[in-house]
């Protein structure tokens, strides 16, 4: 901000004004010489106050002494000034006046002259002083100092060292160990309580991360030390990051040159790194990378960045068309009617609100896609598993059917997706023979030749529905359905579904914290216009930019390296995720 500082002496003569341009972000108040304003004051503190301009366009005034500074004779820790405010630091006053043309902001500043109101107006008000006592300099700093010695050092170091004295001493606070605790520890540590030794194990040693990991023994290393054997990345203290007896303060440090010292040329630290250089979030920071599976279906994953539109593909062996399921009209589902669907009909927040809960088959898909092969017993239905499930259900229900007898073959609905493609089966429909058409009393079972035609088209019946529902009108839909057409009998597989569950793993991000009254969904997620299962509908780094910007950004959401990365490798898990397509299917 560009301001006016005008320095008022008043003289014999009247008043003179020494006026100085100043042009920074922070207008700064205090008794060291460095700062825009200089108050020669003792009552004034080496960092008094800072006058800022907000993004509104106000000016703010914010105290940074203890005392407070005096705004209109209120004392107060923060105002927003105008003209014609005075502002009293010690016996300084400083009045905000209108600013002359060119300038955003104006001060008058008025200091007492020399002796008026100074340090020796405030010396002069001692009554007593040390010539008086008899006492000399140098004897009062020796018993002070041997005082100091015996009650802070001797006494503490004795119960440290000698067991029986340890506790008595302690019970006195002052003369033992505890008088060396720096602050209170944090709530997390609440349960060690007094005991110094669980911690500092060795006198006059720093604790070492033996101390730690006694406790935390889940907790790794920052990186992978197989494939980034780095000392500088593996074998710094714990303590350089958690400051303890800080409390209520954060035990970790929060800052980013917690992750920039190293991150800003992560080359330096580690030459094979695949990892990109940042150094702030809105300004130095590369597009997110999605982790997929990769298209060999070996199972493996791959970081895709979201500007690699090319190899941005995902591989989950899935055939979805989010476009169709979210069309404003409506879905065919069970009733006569049809179905809007809206992204949390399928989409439920997990416990805790960070990520979604697997969409299952069984909750979300079944409703609508049943698994129905016999429009004869439209509620007996096909297992949701492998070819030798699905195929022993067929044998099994078609071979009781056979020798029950009673059996008429029912046609699905013409409307209806189960309707056999008649002329495109590879096994002709088989006619149904009357030995199982025929009704027979309880207990009469077939013999002969009978039972041989009737099991018979039990085996042909069962090949042709298997071949229905995996190639045309059940599994096709959803899956890609493999034939091997070299085996005698039908014979298929499905592609392994592969969805990922977390994209970003070495992220943190909330759904619950981001949802409001005024987002939504296909705010962030491009699914109305998807149709292909094979989309990545996430949202670019530009999207967060909106909203989040850097540690000092002032009009957006300041936002650390912290807020979004764990520091730590814990066991089955990685920046504080578990590995990507552990939950569900």
């Amino acid at each position: 901000m560009r301001c006016l500082i005008r320095n008022v002496t008043r003289k014999r003569s009247g008043l003179s004004h020494d006026d100085h341009p100043f042009d920074h972000e922070h207008l700064t108040i205090g008794r060291a010489p460095s700062h825009a304003i200089f108050l020669s004051d003792l009552r004034v503190a080496l960092n008094h106050a800072r006058i800022s301009k907000t993004p509104d366009g106000k000016f703010q005034i914010v105290a940074q002494a203890l005392s407070g500074v005096r705004v209109n004779g209120e004392t107060i820790d923060m105002a927003v000034l105008k003209t014609g405010d005075v502002i009293n630091v010690g016996s300084c006053k400083i009045s905000v006046v209108a600013p002359p043309e060119g300038y955003e902001f104006c001060v008058e500043v008025e200091q007492p002259r020399a002796g008026q109101d100074g340090g020796e107006t405030l010396q002069s008000r001692s009554k007593i002083g040390l010539d008086q006592t008899k006492l000399s300099k140098r004897g009062l700093s020796w018993a002070a100092f041997v005082t100091l010695f015996v009650v802070f050092f001797i006494l503490p170091l004795a119960g440290f060292i000698i067991e029986g004295l340890r506790e008595p001493l302690r019970a006195t606070t002052i003369l033992s160990d505890a008088s060396w605790n720096t602050g209170k520890i944090a709530n997390v540590h609440q349960f060690i309580g007094d005991d110094c030794n669980a911690c500092h194990q060795k006198a006059f040693v720093m604790v070492e991360d033996q101390a730690c990991v006694a406790c935390h023994v889940e907790t790794l290393h920052h990186t992978d030390q197989v494939n980034h054997p780095v000392a500088e990345l593996n074998e710094t203290r714990c303590a350089t990051c958690h400051k303890e007896h800080n409390a209520p303060s954060s035990l970790a440090r929060l800052n980013d040159s917690l992750c920039v010292d190293c991150h800003s040329d992560v080359q330096t630290f580690d030459p094979n790194t695949e990892l990109l250089n940042v150094s702030h979030f809105e300004d130095d920071h590369p597009e997110f990378k999605a982790t997929l599976f990769k298209p060999d279906g070996s199972g493996e994953t791959i970081r895709v960045s979201l500007s690699d539109t090319k190899n941005l593909v995902e591989t989950s062996g899935l055939i979805f068309d989010h476009k169709v399921h979210l069309a404003e009209a409506g879905i065919i589902g069970v009733g006569a009617k049809p179905e809007v669907l809206t992204c949390d009909s399928c989409h439920a927040l997990e416990p805790g609100g960070q990520g979604m809960e697997p969409v299952s088959m069984k909750d979300h898909c079944q409703r609508c896609h049943t698994l129905g092969f016999d429009a004869a017993a439209p509620t007996r239905e096909l297992p949701h598993g492998t070819y030798e499930e699905v195929i022993a259900v067929l044998e099994d229900y078609y071979a009781k059917v056979a020798l029950k007898g009673g059996y008429q073959e029912v046609k699905w609905p013409e409307n209806d997706a189960r309707q056999r493609p008649e002329g495109e089966l590879k096994n002709p429909k088989p006619a149904v023979p009357d030995v199982i058409t025929k009704r027979r009393r309880p207990g009469e079972d077939l013999l002969g030749a009978e039972r041989k035609e009737a099991l018979q088209w039990a085996n042909e019946q069962w090949r042709n529905v298997a071949e229905e529902t995996f190639k045309y009108r059940t599994c096709n839909y959803c899956h890609i359905v493999i034939e091997d057409n070299e085996s005698e009998t039908p014979s298929y597989s499905v592609e392994p579904v592969r969805v990922a569950d977390r994209w970003f793993p070495k992220g943190i991000f909330t759904h619950s914290d981001h949802s409001t009254a005024r987002t939504t969904c296909v705010d962030c997620h491009e699914a109305e216009t998807s149709e292909q299962s094979a989309d990545v509908l996430l949202p670019s780094i530009q999207s967060c930019f909106e909203c989040h910007g850097g540690p000092d950004e002032t009009s957006k959401l300041a936002s650390q390296c912290v807020d979004c990365h764990k520091f730590h490798i814990v066991e089955g898990q990685f920046m504080g995720h578990p590995p990507v397509g552990k939950k569900g299917t």
